[in-house]
């Protein structure tokens, strides 16, 4: 439950509210003003990445799954909203309408559940789930709320999710300039 509303909150708004920008043509208006086309993209993550964390918290308290280890697991929330807010950054980029985008919202719970869907069935192999990005958030969070485990136990995990947050970070530069030069 964590995983969804964190990747659907961290993933939807920013994607969401740049095609509804692009459609209503909006952005336009923004780039006349001294914002750049980063500073579009920044404000959008940084809406994702609060409305996530708040959302994984809440689903957290309701579930009283908070421990000993209260900082590890925001510190997982946090990177988790980054990494969901990317991946709305870069598909919110690439969408030409509301309908398109709502369509890979929906396909998105295959990589949101795919982690989760291969641990129920042991005869799968644990490594299959590790090709999934949002195992590096699962793992670790179940890892401490169900077991108590500590920073030791999941170091790898988390130097792992801050990898392929780095990548996601760089891709979304990479568009960010792409969309500028396209602009002027």
């Amino acid at each position: 439950i964590v995983l969804m509303a964190l990747f659907i909150s961290g993933f939807a708004i920013p994607s969401s509210s740049l095609v509804d920008e692009r459609q209503k043509r909006t952005i336009g208006a923004v780039m006349s003003t001294p914002a750049t086309q980063g500073d579009i993209f920044i404000s959008k993550g940084l809406m994702g990445i609060m409305v996530s964390i708040i959302m994984g918290i809440l689903i957290l308290i309701l579930n009283h799954a908070f421990n000993a280890q209260l900082g590890l697991i925001i510190l997982i929330l946090f990177l988790a909203a980054i990494m969901a807010s990317c991946l709305g950054l870069m598909v919110g980029a690439f969408m030409k309408d509301m309908a398109s985008l709502y369509s890979v919202i929906k396909g998105l719970g295959l990589i949101i559940y795919g982690p989760g869907i291969i641990k129920i069935f042991p005869q799968i192999p644990e490594w299959v789930g590790k090709l999934f990005p949002t195992y590096y958030v699962m793992n670790p969070i179940m890892e401490i709320t169900r077991e108590g485990a500590g920073w030791s136990t999941v170091n790898l995990d988390v130097f792992i999710l801050i990898g392929i947050i780095a990548v996601f970070v760089a891709i979304v530069g990479v568009i960010v300039n792409n969309t500028r030069q396209q602009e002027a």
